[in-house]
């Protein structure tokens, strides 16, 4: 018997194990034991792999071969930071952390500039304001939901 892990399954075309697909092969972990409880982890997700994942099984029997009927899908969702193209000296710019899950009322967004968080600018709000915008508030800036580890890809920010 073989069970797996396939994606998107086309009719009339074998179905790829996401274990020995190169793209998966090293992020893949089954949790399970293929038999009972066929879990498994994909770590480092991407929005190339939001799919409909199905389990499947092949047996030894003629027409020994399964596949899950309603599949799992995987939804994935990103931050992002969206700020002015041109901010000029002595202005007030507003960044917002976009994200396009759902996200609580207690949302709390953690604001980095050049990587470092600006401790200071921990709120619930999802907008980080600067006021009177010197040179030195050039750089590069990314947002975070409080208690989780992805944080969004950095904007330039430039100041005229």
């Amino acid at each position: 018997m073989k069970a797996f892990w396939t994606k998107n399954p086309v009719k009339g075309v074998e179905y790829p194990d996401l274990s020995e697909d190169p793209e998966y092969s090293q992020r893949l972990l089954y949790l399970g034991d293929k038999q009972k409880n066929c879990t498994i982890r994909l770590n480092h997700v991407t929005q190339k792999d939001e799919h409909k994942y199905y389990f499947r099984f092949i047996t030894d029997k003629p027409d020994g071969k399964w596949l899950g009927k309603h599949g799992v899908s995987l939804t994935v969702t990103d931050l992002q930071v969206e700020s002015p193209e041109r901010v000029t000296e002595g202005s007030n710019v507003t960044l917002t952390c976009k994200s396009s899950c759902t996200l609580t009322d207690r949302a709390t967004f953690i604001w980095y500039r050049n990587s470092q968080p600006l401790t200071e600018r921990r709120d619930r709000n999802n907008e980080l304001l600067l006021q009177s915008v010197r040179r030195e508030d050039a750089g590069k800036y990314s947002c975070a939901l409080h208690g989780h580890t992805y944080i969004s890809p950095a904007v330039h920010l430039n100041v005229m």
